[in-house]
């Protein structure tokens, strides 16, 4: 009984703490003082570190003026060797912004994805920039290619740490509509045969699990999974953000 109003008063200063830090670093944004807010919004992800507006903030803040491709590359390298990871995530971001090749974009998404699930402990966000990665991937190319194999990896293995099924069947479904009609290579069968799998050992679906199958049949051979979902040996990382 007493534990539920110390949990409340911890709740509530800490509502109160994200307030002031939010509400002060939009002030210093106002008046042009960029590090000022950059360092509000990190002590409110210290807090909140789902908070979109401060995940944005800091991406955009972190490198605030810069735009030139080789200073963002010795930028990056600057911050990788510092382990400051919140800068090496906005370089990334921003280098694939800056990237006309959409699939070079997708590698640059892909490994900011990685520094976000890995270094900054946000699995929800590094999920969504790994959608941005796949959106940029299949504007440049038709071809399953390495990059979509390993994008497609690297969210089952976070959503299958998480155990949130539904989530990947969603992220499943997503990639598949992203599969041009001439798609070729390993993925879509991947996709239908790991699609089938989750149906079949986790969501308890036998008749969607046979049709996922079917499909991946059809579209040709693709890699063994013997392996329930959530026992696969999957991409774990990148030893370039080591």
């Amino acid at each position: 009984a007493l534990m539920e109003p110390l949990v409340n008063l911890a709740l509530g200063l800490n509502d109160r703490a994200s307030a002031h830090h939010l509400a002060a670093a939009r002030r210093s944004k106002a008046r042009g003082d960029f590090q000022q807010a950059f360092e509000h919004y990190k002590k409110l992800l210290a807090l909140d570190r789902g908070h979109e507006e401060a995940n944005r903030a800091v991406a955009e803040l972190a490198l605030p003026h810069e735009t030139d491709a080789t200073r963002l590359e010795a930028l990056l390298a600057e911050h990788q060797a510092a382990k400051d990871w919140l800068k090496v995530f906005a370089a990334l971001t921003r280098l694939a912004a800056l990237c006309e090749n959409p699939v070079r974009a997708a590698k640059r998404l892909h490994e900011a994805a990685l520094v976000c699930r890995d270094r900054l402990d946000q699995p929800p966000r590094a999920i969504k920039v790994w959608n941005d990665a796949a959106d940029k991937f299949f504007a440049g190319t038709t071809t399953g290619g390495d990059l979509a194999l390993k994008i497609l990896q690297a969210i089952e293995a976070t959503l299958t740490a998480k155990q949130d099924w539904l989530e990947l069947e969603k992220n499943y479904q997503r990639m598949i509509a992203r599969l041009p009609a001439d798609a070729d290579g390993m993925l879509p069968s991947t996709l239908w045969q790991s699609l089938g799998e989750l149906y079949q050992n986790r969501l308890d679906n036998p008749a969607a699990a046979q049709r996922a199958f079917e499909t991946a049949q059809k579209l040709g051979p693709g890699p063994s999974h013997d392996d329930p979902v959530g026992e696969l040996d999957l991409f774990a990382g990148d030893p370039d953000l080591n």
